[in-house]
């Protein structure tokens, strides 16, 4: 059970550490998300 999603090893199928992960990959959603509002707003996009 080494080799799962992405090929990445994990140890553990530890329910915390799966957490954490999705918790890492939301906030790298939201930022991104945020900072295309940001882009908007000053009118880089949509053009």
């Amino acid at each position: 059970n080494k080799t799962e999603k992405g090929g990445a090893a994990r140890e553990t199928n530890d329910p915390d550490e799966e957490r954490g992960e999705i918790e890492e990959m939301a906030e790298r959603t939201r930022k991104r998300r945020e900072e295309r509002r940001r882009k908007e707003r000053k009118g880089e996009f949509g053009k």
